[in-house]
C-alpha cells in the first residue's frame, strides 16, 4: 500500500506536493500567486514616520552635540586647549581630521569680529589684526603631528573670507541690501560699492563668459578620457 503522500499526486504538484511557484519572490522564496506589493500607508501616517525620521535626525545632532561640547569642557579643566587640529607636514590643515568643523567655526566667529572683509587681498590687510587671529586662533587649538605654519594658516582664512564674500554677493545681488549682522556696516557699504562698480561687472561678465567657454575635461564617464579610449578599442577605425 502507498503511503498517504504518494496516493493522489496532482500533475501540477512537486514531489513532496508542495505546489510549484507560480511567480517567485524577490528572494527566490515562493508565492502561492502573483506577487502583488503591499499597499503605501496612508498620508498622514507617511508624515509621522518622516517628521520621526527627521526628529531622530535631530536628536543624533543633538547628542553630538553634547558629546563634543562635554569632550570641550573635559580638556578645559584638565588645563588643555579645547580643540584638537591635525595638521600635515607642509603645515596646512588637515582636511579629513576630526577638528576641523570646529575650526571653521571659529574661523567664521573670529574673522569679521577681527579682519576688513571689505579688504580684498591680504596683504592689505593690518598686521596687528592678523596677529590677532592667529593668537585667538592658537589659544583654542591644539595642533597634532605638525605646527599650523603661517602659509597654512593664511590659506585657511583666505578661502573661509572668500566662501563669506561669496555669500554675501548673492545676498546683495539678489536685492537685499540690509548689512547682515556679523559684519560691519562700513564694511558692508564698502562691498556693495565694489560690487556696484562698472569695472567689477564688467570683469563678473567676461568671467562668466570665459567658464561657457571651457570644454569639459573630465577623466571618467562617458565623455572623459578613459570612456574615450574604450570607444575606440571596440570601434577601431579601418584605414
Amino acid at each position: 500500500m502507498q503511503p498517504p503522500w504518494m496516493q493522489q499526486q496532482h500533475p501540477a504538484m512537486g514531489p513532496w506536493s508542495h505546489g510549484y511557484p507560480s511567480h517567485p519572490g524577490p528572494w527566490g522564496q515562493p508565492y502561492s500567486g502573483p506577487w502583488v506589493p503591499p499597499p503605501e500607508p496612508p498620508e498622514h501616517l507617511q508624515n509621522q514616520y518622516k517628521v520621526k525620521s527627521e526628529s531622530e535626525a535631530r536628536a543624533t545632532r543633538r547628542a553630538n552635540r553634547k558629546e563634543a561640547e562635554s569632550s570641550v569642557d573635559l580638556r578645559r579643566s584638565g588645563g588643555k586647549k579645547p580643540y584638537t587640529l591635525r595638521v600635515k607636514a607642509g603645515g596646512g590643515i588637515d582636511g579629513g581630521c576630526e577638528g576641523k568643523n570646529a575650526f571653521d567655526e571659529a574661523l567664521r566667529s573670529l574673522v569679521p569680529r577681527i579682519l576688513d572683509v571689505s579688504v580684498l587681498k591680504w596683504k592689505e590687510q593690518h598686521p596687528s589684526s592678523v596677529e590677532k587671529l592667529r593668537s585667538a586662533i592658537d589659544n583654542e587649538f591644539e595642533y597634532v603631528g605638525h605646527k599650523l605654519s603661517d602659509g597654512g594658516f593664511k590659506d585657511a582664512v583666505k578661502r573661509q573670507m572668500k566662501t563669506e564674500r561669496a555669500k554675501m554677493k548673492g545676498w546683495f545681488m539678489s536685492g537685499k541690501k540690509q548689512c547682515p549682522v556679523f559684519i560691519e556696516p562700513d564694511q558692508w557699504a564698502r562691498l556693495c560699492e565694489y560690487w556696484s562698480s562698472p569695472e567689477t561687472e564688467q570683469k563678473a561678465a567676461l568671467m562668466a563668459k570665459a567658464r561657457q567657454q571651457v570644454k569639459n575635461t573630465s577623466n571618467v564617464g562617458r565623455q572623459g578620457k578613459a570612456g574615450k579610449v574604450a570607444q575606440l578599442v571596440s570601434n577601431p577605425k579601418t584605414p
